[in-house]
């Protein structure tokens, strides 16, 4: 399979039901560059707990996938005759996270547009975080030792890295117990000092201290169809004592990935942050300076036919430079 796939341009393998000796195989097959690491797809299911299972896909650096999965509740017509979804935002989410492939399988004229859309840039890119969403090391330990206080629950994070400024999401789902989060627990490669956490639900972002002295509680209000979703953001400081939170792309899934932000650059006195924006596409950037109200850049290239591949953000300025 992988000489067949060598032999032509842009012809990458997907691994299904693989066993421990495939996955480790796939180290020598370049072709093979993901691995579905989920249950098959059955509306209403938990197939989605993808946080242990997509740790071993990523150690040998193949991109984990969920299966596909319904944007819309009910699908008339389908051979799953009764079964409905009411976790399409959650499935939505984490293939997203997954950084392996977003796979829908609604009926034609089925698709919820605007949750999809949520996954990735009007081209099609999948705007995902900079590692796979994988569960926290305390949900392991809680699991093999029940008298270890770590969440009895779901608890994912990842993050996204763009020129070294680190931006966490942490996703709670099913929770049981009551667990609290801090930065040390949270994230085993990547540490987030002097951040702020935020909900991803609300549609009014209140930042809140985030540390190992300030943790993030989470508790039995995690379902899965209302999880809990956070997003973390450093606290940039502007030599005139101005302190900027970047918040990132509207109604995304990953409002600040590295797919769509090329790099941040801080000077004393702004923030520019490179963006691309597709041909007929608008950005609309948001962020929070001092104790003022959300701010918005809007990067508009509805009317041009060619993408603007070198645009940036002046937060100084507040606009949008497109080149």
């Amino acid at each position: 399979m992988g000489r067949g796939a060598s032999a032509y341009k842009n012809i990458e393998i997907q691994y299904c039901t693989a066993t421990s000796q495939h996955i480790l195989q796939s180290l020598e097959i370049s072709t093979v560059t993901q691995a579905r690491v989920s249950r098959d797809y059955s509306p209403g299911g938990k197939q989605w707990d993808i946080g242990i299972t997509s740790m071993f896909a990523d150690a040998v650096g193949l991109a984990p996938f969920k299966d596909t999965f319904w944007t819309t509740e009910i699908q008339p017509g389908s051979p799953y005759k009764d079964k409905t979804e009411k976790q399409t935002m959650l499935n939505s989410l984490i293939a997203t996270l997954s950084t392996g492939p977003v796979a829908i399988g609604d009926g034609i004229g089925l698709v919820n547009k605007t949750l999809l859309m949520r996954c990735c840039d009007s081209s099609g890119k999948i705007l995902q975080p900079s590692k796979p969403l994988t569960a926290v090391d305390d949900q392991i330990k809680k699991s093999a030792f029940p008298s270890y206080p770590g969440p009895e629950g779901e608890v994912y994070t990842t993050y996204s890295n763009i020129s070294g400024f680190l931006f966490g999401i942490v996703l709670a789902a099913e929770m049981i117990n009551q667990y609290s989060l801090t930065p040390s627990n949270g994230w085993t490669l990547a540490q987030l000092p002097q951040n702020v956490i935020y909900s991803g639900t609300s549609p009014t972002p209140a930042p809140q201290t985030f540390s190992d002295d300030n943790p993030l509680k989470l508790g039995p209000e995690c379902s899965a169809v209302n999880f809990c979703l956070y997003y973390t953001s450093p606290v940039l400081q502007l030599s005139s004592s101005s302190k900027v939170i970047l918040l990132g792309e509207e109604n995304k899934w990953v409002p600040l990935s590295s797919k769509r932000f090329l790099g941040i650059n801080q000077s004393s006195e702004d923030i520019i942050v490179s963006v691309y924006v597709n041909p007929e596409e608008t950005v609309y950037f948001r962020y929070l300076q001092d104790s003022g109200p959300v701010l918005t850049v809007v990067c508009d290239n509805s009317k041009s036919s060619t993408p603007a591949t070198h645009s940036f953000i002046s937060l100084a300025e507040k606009k949008c430079y497109l080149q």
